[in-house]
């Protein structure tokens, strides 16, 4: 009976501290959790939420942010912080918790993305070395970075879409897949509805890691 009221007041100015600051979005965390509106999903929703916050106060441009990964590598500590807040009635321990994770996770995001951007440029001087014409070959890089997974009617509907001028545009996109494929750049994955699936061996290697989240 209380949750519509609670929710309402979630969203209300907190005293004392700015509006658009990573301790109000920290606070705003912990009273969505101790509300707990929903009998399942209440974990994964308020860890939206705070990215949902990053965004809208402009943290950040784009969702790269995963604090559910430290969350859920601190697990203990994420619960035990939270709980200290009703136990000790301090946002103290929670706070810095929470602003240690968000230092963390932000320094894995600019150190993942400097190894994407070492990938994209290891393989654009493969990809210059290897073929004399590189437009469709480094058309198929970028696509391939940028769809993770793919097949070749797909890379053939990009290439259309580009405008690019090519008589068989199906046969070219298989040629330069399968050269892809021998240089070790792309890697055959599995048949999706009866197509073979591609992915980019760098891509998975570094995204692909098995995390699992709280709940």
């Amino acid at each position: 009976m209380h949750i519509p009221i609670l929710l309402d007041n979630l969203f209300k100015p907190l005293p004392n501290i700015p509006e658009k600051s990573l301790l109000t979005i920290a606070i705003r965390h912990f009273q969505f959790e101790s509300i707990h509106p929903f009998e399942d999903g209440n974990g994964r929703t308020g860890r939206l939420l705070i990215l949902a916050y990053l965004l809208q106060y402009e943290y950040l441009t784009a969702p790269i942010l995963n604090i559910s990964q430290f969350f859920e590598k601190n697990r203990d500590e994420y619960v035990y912080s939270l709980r200290s807040v009703t136990d000790a009635k301090s946002y103290q321990q929670w706070l810095l918790f929470f602003l240690r994770g968000v230092e963390e996770q932000s320094k894995e995001v600019v150190r993942l993305i400097n190894e994407l951007r070492s990938i994209k440029k290891t393989d654009e001087d493969k990809v210059s070395s290897e073929f004399r014409n590189t437009a469709v070959p480094l058309f198929l890089l970028d696509f391939a970075l940028q769809k993770f997974f793919f097949t070749i009617t797909n890379f053939e509907e990009y290439l259309k879409r580009k405008r690019v001028p090519l008589k068989a545009a199906y046969q070219t996109a298989r040629n330069n897949i399968l050269r892809f494929e021998k240089m070790g750049l792309l890697a055959k994955n599995h048949k999706r509805d009866q197509a073979d699936t591609y992915v980019h061996v760098g891509l998975k290697n570094v995204l692909m890691v098995k995390k699992t989240t709280p709940t």
